[in-house]
């Protein structure tokens, strides 16, 4: 027996129309098993990496000293950073259109405020055009929920609770004929929760530390000290800090991700960590019946177990071979070089940091050069505070109750702002034209 898939009604099984509403039947491809295996292994051997990453001894080593500093932001309860985006752009492409981008993109900037503070974050985006605010976009995130706000473009903020997520995904299925599976997806979220975990503190960190600090020996260097001025409040204050820069290109990027990933897949405690994961992301799957959503059986996920372990070292080979030919494929088109200059106050904590990245793009013979500076600076560690959004607000808009009238309104709205947006900035006004859009 089938099932419509538009209205649910039965179908026979060598039916090619539905009885009832008319919809061609179409077969719902099932999920691989082994695709769900290199997902889960993917993001976990990701996160593994950012830990062990993090791992460090401190002494006047540069390495240890940059390293450290990482760790100690990356466990760090509270802190509050501003971030300046700008570019420089070349182009050997004789167009007014490509002129008028770099134009565009050579007067624009984008500041980016984040705020942490426990279980919550908070990140304020700004885009500038020739010194004027074009657009903005709050974004803030706890336990609970997550809430949006682009006041330029609509006045009402937007949000959803991570509770929610399933009465979301079955609005978006059937006000607006989406396929998105329904899955108890706050229960997978704490798969990824690897640092308590036995598997995880079985693995040798040491090593991973001694071989990214061995990798990087002759890419940081010492500098002298410098003031760094952060905003406290209102107040403008400085702080001594010493300054160490890392100097890489994207081979060496490359040549490090791939030797890292070697390493992670050879590494039995690994190995025995993305197991015991894969293994309890099976497990929910079978305790919620979300199975059922992905279209695989019960004996198709006791088969995943064993492939799993029949697998590994395939599927991760497989991962890692992608991951050699879409380098090698980049390698041919971009050239890339990285500066990044640390400024490391004496409580070992990054107060500034200054990316410079030059990427070239050659291609049929002609080259586009971008440079890229990224200017961060730490303002505060501690007491910080947050401007926690009203959900409870009656303008705010719940993402799990939106219907298709609803997405209507908000569409016409969005879509006028944005036209208004246009209409006020001559640069905007003048690529839309050259578009063919006026």
């Amino acid at each position: 027996m089938k099932i419509c898939n538009n209205c649910g009604a039965s179908l026979a099984n060598d039916a090619q129309f539905c009885t009832k509403c008319g919809s061609r039947y179409e077969a719902k491809r099932k999920t691989s098993t082994f695709k769900i295996i290199l997902l889960i292994g993917s993001f976990l051997l990701l996160f593994l990496v950012l830990g062990i990453a993090a791992y460090a001894f401190i002494n006047k080593d540069p390495v240890d000293r940059v390293l450290l500093s990482y760790k100690n932001l990356f466990e760090a309860d509270e802190y509050e950073a501003v971030t300046t985006i700008t570019y420089d752009v070349k182009s050997s492409i004789q167009d007014d259109t490509m002129n008028l981008v770099v134009n565009m993109i050579e007067d624009s900037d984008i500041v980016v405020t984040t705020q942490k503070k426990d279980d919550q974050q908070y990140a304020i985006l700004e885009m500038n055009y020739d010194e004027e605010e074009i657009f903005t976009m709050d974004v803030f995130v706890n336990k609970e929920y997550i809430a949006v706000n682009i006041p330029i473009i609509y006045d009402e903020m937007f949000f959803v609770k991570w509770e929610e997520l399933d009465e979301m995904v079955e609005t978006l299925n059937e006000e607006f004929y989406m396929d998105i599976p329904e899955l108890e997806y706050l229960e997978y979220v704490k798969i990824f929760n690897v640092e308590d975990s036995k598997e995880f503190n079985a693995i040798d960190q040491k090593k991973y530390y001694n071989f990214i600090k061995g990798y990087y020996e002759g890419k940081i260097t010492k500098g002298s000290l410098v003031d760094v001025t952060y905003t406290e409040g209102k107040k403008e204050k400085e702080v001594k800090c010493r300054e160490y820069t890392v100097t890489q290109d994207i081979k060496d990027v490359e040549d490090l991700t791939l030797e890292l990933f070697e390493m992670l897949i050879e590494d039995e405690e690994v190995e025995a960590l993305l197991v015991a994961k894969f293994n309890e992301f099976l497990d929910v799957l079978v305790d919620t019946k979300d199975y059922e959503n992905l279209y695989i059986t019960e004996d198709e996920i006791e088969d995943a177990r064993d492939e799993f372990d029949d697998n590994y070292e395939e599927g991760m080979e497989s991962l890692l071979e992608g991951m050699e030919y879409g380098f090698d494929m980049n390698e041919e088109e971009i050239e890339q070089d990285n500066t990044t200059i640390y400024r490391i106050d004496r409580n070992n904590r990054i107060r500034s940091i200054t990316v410079e990245n030059e990427m070239k793009i050659d291609q049929y013979g002609d080259y586009v050069k971008v440079n890229m500076t990224t200017e961060t600076v730490y303002n505060k560690f501690k007491n910080i505070s947050l401007d926690i959004p009203d959900i409870e607000d009656d303008d705010a808009v719940d993402l799990a109750d939106i219907n298709e009238q609803d997405l209507m309104v908000i569409s016409n709205e969005i879509e006028a702002n944005i036209g208004k947006i246009i209409m006020k900035n001559e640069a905007f006004q003048s690529l839309m034209m050259y578009n063919g859009f006026f």
